[in-house]
């Protein structure tokens, strides 16, 4: 079986092809996560990798795993790096948008402080 690090880096990369072939293939568990608690789902939204988060949630990833210490969800991520797509799909795939993290920080207050408008204007348009 791989290390976390070694799958996480084909996850940061977007490697949908790799991680299916990973999964399906090898049995790799789209839930596996590091001594910090970072996960697969949070590589791939940290990127914007969309498709491949939308492919890690089909397969029973959680959308709101938080990191232990900084308390980072995938949603986090994705706001931190701007990515509005996989922003939304996550949101489609009931991530929390009201989750804190270790700055007391949402989401949409992640995106404000990296200057992110177009993702704080999506979550200002959220019910």
């Amino acid at each position: 079986m791989h290390s976390f690090e070694v799958v996480s880096l084909i996850a940061g990369k977007g490697d949908l092809g790799e991680i299916k072939k990973l999964v399906e293939c090898e049995g790799l568990d789209v839930k596996m996560r590091n001594s910090e608690g970072f996960g697969l789902l949070h590589a791939a939204a940290m990127f914007g990798h969309t498709e491949l988060v939308e492919y890690l949630l089909s397969k029973g990833a959680d959308p709101n795993i938080q990191t232990f210490g900084p308390l980072y969800a995938p949603i986090h991520s994705a706001s931190y790096g701007g990515h509005l797509e996989t922003v939304k799909c996550l949101v489609k795939h009931g991530a929390n948008t009201k989750l804190k993290n270790y700055r007391s920080e949402t989401p949409k207050e992640t995106a404000a402080r990296q200057n992110h408008s177009q993702v704080v204007a999506y979550f200002n348009g959220l019910p």
